[in-house]
C-alpha cells in the first residue's frame, strides 16, 4: 500500500509540473480507493461507493492523464473544460444519491420503531394489586378529567369487592393543573365510604398538598403520607 501511495503522488507531481494543476484529481481518488473503510469486508453498497467514488470520482484521473498526454494548452482552457464536465457529472451523482439515502433512512426509522415499540404511559393509572388493595400511579401534571376517570374506575371496583384500600404513588409527579377547578368535593361527600384506607408515597415536598387534596382531616378513612414504599404498604395492610 505504501508503494502505491508513493506512485500515486509521483504521478500527481508529474501532472502538476506539466499542466500547473490537476494533482488533486489524480491523488485524492486513487488514495481514497485503498484507504481502510469501516465497512470494508462487508461488501456493502456504502463501502463500494465510498472507495470507488473517492472524493472526486474515479473518472478524474483518466481525464487528467489523457489531457496531459495530449498536451492540451493553455492550462486555463483545460481547467475550464474539466470544470464544465465535473459540475454536471457530480450533480447527476447527487440526484441519484439523495433519494436512495433518504429511502434507506426512512426505512431504518420505521424498522426501529416497529422493533422497539415504546409503551405509552398515562398521567394517572389504576392497578389492582390483590384483594381490595389498589395502586394509583400519578405522573407528570394531573388534570381533572383524568382524575375523574380514575375515580369512576375506583367506584366500579368498590361495587365489585367492597370498600377498597388505595396506595397513591407519586412518580415524577409535577402537581395539579392550575387551569382546573379542584374545589369540587362531591365525590368525597357521596362516595367517601367506598375507600377504607389511603396511603400516599412521594417526595417530602408534596406531603402537605397531597394530604390536603386527599381530605385527610375530613374523611373517616385514615390517610397517611410516606416517603418509602415498604412503610406505606405495611401500614396499608394493617
Amino acid at each position: 500500500m505504501t508503494l502505491f501511495v508513493v506512485a500515486v503522488f509521483f504521478c500527481a507531481t508529474l501532472v502538476r509540473s506539466a499542466l500547473g494543476f490537476g494533482e488533486a484529481l489524480i491523488a485524492v481518488p486513487l488514495v481514497a480507493f485503498v484507504l481502510p473503510s469501516r465497512d470494508r469486508g462487508t461488501g456493502s453498497r456504502a463501502d463500494r461507493e465510498s472507495r470507488i467514488g473517492g472524493a472526486y470520482g474515479m473518472n478524474g484521473p483518466p481525464l487528467v492523464a489523457y489531457g496531459s498526454l495530449r498536451r492540451w494548452t493553455p492550462p486555463e482552457r483545460f481547467r475550464a473544460t474539466l470544470q464544465g464536465y465535473f459540475l454536471p457529472a457530480r450533480a447527476a451523482d447527487l440526484i441519484g444519491w439523495v433519494p436512495s439515502r433518504l429511502k434507506g433512512t426512512v426505512l431504518a426509522t420505521r424498522t426501529s420503531s416497529i422493533a422497539r415499540p415504546e409503551r405509552i404511559t398515562m398521567p394517572i393509572e389504576l392497578h389492582h394489586e390483590r384483594d381490595n388493595i389498589f395502586r394509583i400511579d400519578l405522573r407528570a401534571m394531573l388534570r381533572q378529567d383524568e382524575f375523574e376517570r380514575c375515580q369512576n374506575e375506583i367506584l366500579h371496583e368498590a361495587s365489585r369487592v367492597g370498600p377498597v384500600r388505595v396506595l397513591f404513588v407519586l412518580d415524577r409527579f409535577e402537581g395539579w393543573d392550575s387551569k382546573d377547578d379542584w374545589r369540587d368535593l362531591s365525590f368525597f361527600v357521596r362516595h367517601g365510604d367506598a375507600i377504607e384506607r389511603i396511603a400516599i408515597v412521594g417526595d417530602e415536598r408534596w406531603r402537605d398538598l397531597a394530604l390536603m387534596f386527599a381530605a385527610a382531616d375530613l374523611r373517616k378513612a385514615p390517610v397517611e403520607y410516606f416517603t418509602e414504599h415498604v412503610e406505606a404498604r405495611s401500614w396499608l395492610n394493617r
